[in-house]
């Protein structure tokens, strides 16, 4: 982050430091350079000092804000009795990651070296022993005590030079062999408590030629440090080689001395001002970034690195440098504000937290030393919550004003800020931020290669073996001779060409920026480019390549008379015994088409309600509504007359198809004075009698693929029903699609008609079965829910196609496993209508029918079915949550963001469905048609018409969609965006837990889960409660905290509507007693013991402690584990990871731990007095 070389740094540094020790105090603020002095302190001379340096500091001071406790001096700590130190706050969040995770090459640092020349290793191991006999943290072990961590220098340190001789390998097994000896060196661990910080290597390859590898731990160095040892190492090498006496200034402090008056200043006036800011800023941040991960993040951090490479060339640089001094910004900011809005576009508009390192090194007497001075800052931008007008000069000024105020708060050490905000710790991911920028980050070793005796070294470049410590590193480079950009990823989340698109977005925003004119400052930000014309033409037609030929011209009656010609005599019907064939069907549909025309003068588009029980006349009566050019609108007739008749007053049909059971009951509901439908009785004899003589053939056509096919009614908001028109065209198209999309569909089946047809998915089993020429098997109320009596309805109708909403094929699927049934003749099955969870059920079920696949479709009722996704053959490989796939024939689907641009593949959006399956709209309600039905924007060319879904969804790298969830289920809490999809995830992959929906309480803030327990045999031998905190503890582990529901009911089985779908209001409805867990004090013995040493670490009373409170959530963090472990060791000698003591963060679970690691050191001790018996006996 620092712009300036470092000789102009020291140079300024040493400017600044002799005006402070004058008493005077400089600023830079709102572009005046000040100074603060006691009087007469600026005296002729300290004038010209700066005027003389006015350019040189306010450079400096833009970016490195300066305070006079910087230059406060560095007192020596006293060695006398005293064997170890403190460390600093840097060294103690190593030590502690260390600890927690194990040891990790991952804090490596390596400086791999090309070498030319005759090197002579004598001298080269004499110059690296100067270094560590130079520099103590080199030579600096790390020990835990009663106080914490602590460092410990050894004094007599004799440091070795490793070789190895590859002159004998062909060149090209020898440079195959070097790669693997450098990737073993950057993986190759140090033992913090035993080794040296440095160790080096050389390879020689020829006789003037060779590889030098040294690599230092992270917590005894840093970024800058590596300057230090490449120039004093070529010093001492030069001035060896000469036969001189290395003439290095001794070091006027040491890092001890640091770290201690690091504490010092932490504890004055100025830490507590910038930590308030800190706790300001970073005020409802998200714990782990919101960008979309290809892969399920691990719960232990895998340190997988992948790199992807990018570069712009010298012009779009020198044009990006302009730029910066255009707005007043350093290139780091530049880079940083395009990141940024990189990361929002992708990240479904959350806050980006970036984090990035500070050199740390205010003060002349650090710039020489090898130590670990960085400290990382975090950088939040929010850029969702600025004004959606702003223009980039504004954002480019909101951004230098966050440098400003980051860096007039640097000084507050990273650890110390997350220990202060209490963020929970993970195993999974880093604290507070997942991404890292760095820029330059060479540390000036590459400009600064030279020649020694004709010995000539050159930087090799490592960062192709870096470890991934972050979800991403972004390191950037910006220069006079181009922009590289290099990013380090965490392979176990993302795959390489999602970097690589994220890597095209900066370089395309880059690019744009460098062509922006003075005039273009007002251009808004949220018009800056992302895409390139690749990218765009990938979303626009690639994905969208749906072009067939469905024939969707043609209206459903055509299509159905069609197949009456071709199977008169097949099976078209069936309800238990009775049986109709397309003939047959042909003609009762005939007869009733005829007498609506006729007697009823029903024309094209008008409404004709439909509410009938299941049954033949049920399908013949829809069938004939189409043929006589009216539009179907059918009502359940199990709901409430009162409901039906409420629903009829609102959609005020022409005319209502029933029974006379049913018309009474309606007619006595029927509140409209002004309205009164026609009523047709179809079990009366005077209607029985005018069918008989109505005419049997096809009535002439007086639709097109254009007019209404049927209307549906779906609740709204208000209250008010929606009326959604759905034409014929979209209709005949996602039937001609699926038999496309599965071609198994495109043949005659048996299907069962399980849904409702008040549901869209009834008409697809209706169109399947009739258009196919298949048989479409009914069935009766009582057999939808049953998975008995469906199970035997599906064996004894050969059904070959199922259409289910998830919840019913969840609970086929279990009854089918428990009582080892099979259906032999099942192809497809469809799941439809809420969102797919692939259980261990599901998978059983269909690796039990190998001959069946399963097929995942989504739709609104707005647009029906609009993408279709096929499930591998092997279900082991199936996902928890599938894709829901790519779009249907002739649709479209496009995911934008909220101004209808196009977001990036691999971002989340909203998704917007266009081609031919939309609805007219919404009857009736003009406002909101045009509020749900826009027209296309511009750059959308492939559609008229878009439906906005309100679904967030994005596009994975197989070119499948991913349903994400709804836009309004998107709910915030405590200032946290929550998903209740993921939280439904994450109850799934709980072992025994077979079913979980959880559901949202706004008025009091709460998550509600509600499960039901596989194996039922559970609910025996163990109580509710304790599967309960199983589950909780399970959600504690895998999800962030706000996310972790306040309730979970355990319940025999989750309500289901009458589409088959969860019932999310019946389940608010459910009385649940919050989990509260009840306080739980300490038992006598370990319980009480371990309470006592909570308590002497957190001030607090032993027996006051909840035995079941996490160490973290009442005031523990990172530097106090140290010390708990270490109290635990003096008290029982039982030396505990500190992965186990996260992992078991309660007394309760601390008790048990520990109790099992005395048992068995006593049974190891029984054995040794067992073996030394048996040995005195045979003596």
């Amino acid at each position: 982050m620092v712009a300036a070389t470092l000789s102009k740094l020291t140079e300024a540094k040493t400017v600044i430091r002799q005006l402070m020790l004058a008493g005077v105090e400089l600023k830079y603020q709102d572009g005046r350079l000040t100074t603060t002095s006691e009087k007469d302190a600026v005296t002729p001379e300290i004038a010209r000092l700066i005027t003389g340096n006015k350019q040189l500091l306010v450079d400096f001071l833009v970016e490195n804000p300066v305070k006079t406790s910087h230059f406060q001096k560095i007192e020596a700590v006293s060695r006398v009795k005293q064997s170890s130190f403190e460390l600093s706050f840097a060294q103690q969040r190593l030590w502690f990651i260390e600890q927690m995770q194990g040891a990790s090459a991952q804090y490596n640092i390596p400086l791999f070296l090309s070498v030319e020349g005759q090197l002579d290793l004598r001298i080269a191991e004499q110059a690296l022993q100067h270094i560590v006999s130079r520099h103590e943290p080199l030579r600096t072990r790390f020990i835990n005590t009663e106080q914490g961590a602590r460092q410990v220098i050894e004094q007599d340190v004799q440091f070795k030079l490793h070789t190895l001789d590859l002159r004998d390998l062909e060149a090209a097994e020898q440079q195959q062999k070097l790669q693997a000896l450098c990737y073993e060196e950057s993986n190759k661990t140090f033992n913090l408590s035993q080794d040296l910080m440095i160790r080096a290597r050389y390879i020689k390859l020829g006789d003037q030629q060779g590889t030098l590898l040294v690599s230092m731990h992270h917590i005894a160095s840093d970024g800058w440090s590596m300057q230090v040892l490449y120039k004093e190492f070529t010093a001492l090498y030069r001035d060896l080689s000469a036969g001189k006496t290395p003439s290095m200034p001794q070091l006027a402090v040491h890092y001890v001395d640091y770290a201690s008056w690091q504490k010092q200043w932490l504890e004055g006036p100025n830490f507590s001002q910038q930590l308030k800011w800190w706790e300001t800023q970073l005020d409802g941040a998200p714990l782990v970034n919101s960008l979309p991960l290809d892969k399920p993040r691990p719960e232990h951090k895998q340190y997988l690195g992948g790199c992807v490479n990018g570069v712009l060339d010298s012009a779009t640089a020198q044009r990006l440098q302009a730029l910066t001094k255009t707005y007043k910004l350093t290139p780091f900011m530049l880079i940083h504000a395009a990141l940024s809005l990189v990361l929002t576009a992708n990240n479904n508009s959350e806050p980006v937290l970036i984090g990035t390192p500070l050199a740390n090194r205010n003060r002349v007497e650090l710039e020489q030393m090898i130590g670990f001075f960085v400290n990382t800052v975090v950088l939040k931008t929010d850029i969702a919550k600025l004004d959606s007008q702003l223009t980039i000069e504004q954002f480019f000024e909101y951004i230098r004003t966050l440098h400003m105020q980051v860096q007039a708060n640097q000084d507050v050490p990273f650890e110390m800020l997350v220990n202060a905000l209490q963020v929970p710790r993970s195993k999974a991911h880093t604290p507070l931020f997942q991404v890292m920028l760095t820029t330059n980050s060479d540390y000036g070793i590459e400009q600064s290669a030279s020649s020694i005796n004709d010995v000539h070294f050159d930087l090799l470049d490592t960062t192709h073996l870096e470890a991934a410590r972050f979800d991403l590193e972004v390191k950037v480079s910006i220069s006079e001779h181009g922009v590289s950009t290099h990013w380090i990823y965490d392979r176990a989340l993302f795959e390489q060409q999602t970097i690589e698109r994220f890597d095209s977005q900066l370089s395309v925003l880059l690019s744009h920026l460098s062509n922006l004119s003075l005039a273009d400052k007002t251009q808004r930000v949220s018009t800056l480019p992302l895409l390139s014309e690749h990218a765009r033409h990938e979303l626009l037609e690639q994905l969208n390549d749906t072009d067939a030929p469905t024939k969707h011209h043609q209206t459903f009656p055509e299509f159905f008379e069609a197949q009456v010609a071709q199977s008169p005599n097949s099976t078209a019907l069936q309800l238990g015994q009775q049986e109709v064939s397309y003939a047959q069907l042909n003609s009762q549909v005939n007869r009733l088409a005829n007498l609506l025309r006729q007697r009823h003068h029903v024309q094209a588009d008008e409404l004709i309600s439909v509410c009938l029980p299941r049954s033949i006349e049920l399908i013949s009566s829809v069938l004939a509504i189409l043929k006589a050019g009216g539009a179907y609108v059918p009502f359940d007739a199990k709901h409430p007359a009162a409901f039906i008749a409420n629903q009829i007053n609102k959609v005020k049909p022409k005319l209502v198809i029933t029974t006379s059971a049913q018309v009474t009951l309606l007619q006595n509901e029927m509140t409209d004075a002004f309205y009164q439908p026609e009523w047709l009785i179809l079990d009366a004899q005077q209607c029985q009698d005018a069918l008989s003589r109505s005419e049997a053939h096809n009535p002439p056509r007086i639709m097109d693929s254009s007019n209404l096919a049927y209307v549906l009614t779906t609740s709204g908001s208000t209250g008010e029903p929606k009326l959604i028109g759905m034409p014929h065209r979209p209709l005949v198209n996602l039937i001609m699609a699926m038999g496309i999309d599965c071609p198994s569909l495109a043949q005659p089946n048996s299907i069962l008609q399980f849904s409702s047809i008040g549901f869209d998915m009834s008409f697809a089993d209706i169109g399947i079965a009739l258009l196919y020429g298949g048989k479409l098997t009914l069935l009766l109320e009582h057999e939808i829910f049953d998975a008995s009596k469906l199970s035997d309805k599906i064996i004894a109708s050969d059904c070959s196609v199922l259409n289910l909403p998830y919840a019913m094929l969840q609970t086929l699927a279990n009854y089918s496993n428990e009582k080892g049934i099979t259906y032999p003749e099942i192809r497809v099955i469809l799941s439809t209508a809420e969102r797919l969870v692939v259980t261990n059920d599901i998978k059983m079920f269909f690796k039990r029918h190998n001959r069946a696949c399963l097929v995942n479709q989504y739709g609104p009722t707005e647009t029906h079915v609009c993408t279709s996704y096929t499930m591998g053959k092997d279900p082991s490989q199936w996902q928890t949550l599938p894709p829901i796939g790519h779009p249907i024939a002739n649709g479209k689907c496009y995911v934008l963001d909220e101004e209808l641009n196009l977001v990036p593949k691999g971002a989340a959006g909203e998704l917007y469905v266009g081609g031919v399956g939309l609805a007219q709209g919404y009857l009736g309600n003009k406002e909101l048609t045009l509020t749900r039905f826009i027209d296309a924007p511009e750059h959308i060319h492939n559609s008229e018409k878009l439906y906005r879904t309100g679904d967030i969804v994005r596009w994975r790298n197989d070119n499948e969609l991913e349903y994400l969830d709804r836009a309004d289920n998107q709910i915030k809490i405590r200032g946290f965006r929550v998903e209740l999809g993921a939280i439904d995830q994450e109850l799934q992959n709980v072992s025994f837990v077979q079913d979980a929906c959880t559901a949202y309480m706004p008025q009091k803030q709460r998550l509600i889960s509600f499960v039901t327990i596989a194996n039922a045999e559970l609910l025996d031998s163990e109580s509710t409660n304790e599967l309960v905190y199983k589950i909780r503890a399970h959600l504690g582990d895998k999800l962030p905290y706000y996310m972790v529901p306040s309730a979970i009911k355990v319940m025999d089985r989750l309500p289901l509507n009458t589409n088959g779908k969860v019932d999310r209001k019946a389940l608010l409805s459910v009385p649940v007693d919050q989990f509260n867990e009840d306080f739980v004090a300490p038992k006598e013995g370990l319980q009480l013991e371990l309470a006592k040493i909570w308590g002497s670490l957190l001030g607090l009373e032993p027996a006051r402690i909840n035995i079941n409170a996490p160490f973290f959530d009442i005031g523990g963090h990172s530097l106090l584990v140290m010390r708990l472990i270490y109290m635990i060791e003096e008290k029982w000698g039982v030396e505990l990871e500190v992965g186990n003591l996260f992992d078991n963060a309660t007394i309760k679970k601390q008790s048990v731990l520990l109790e099992e690691e005395l048992l068995i050191r006593e049974r190891l001790s029984q054995q040794s007095i067992d073996s030394d018996e048996e040995e005195s006996w045979e003596i």
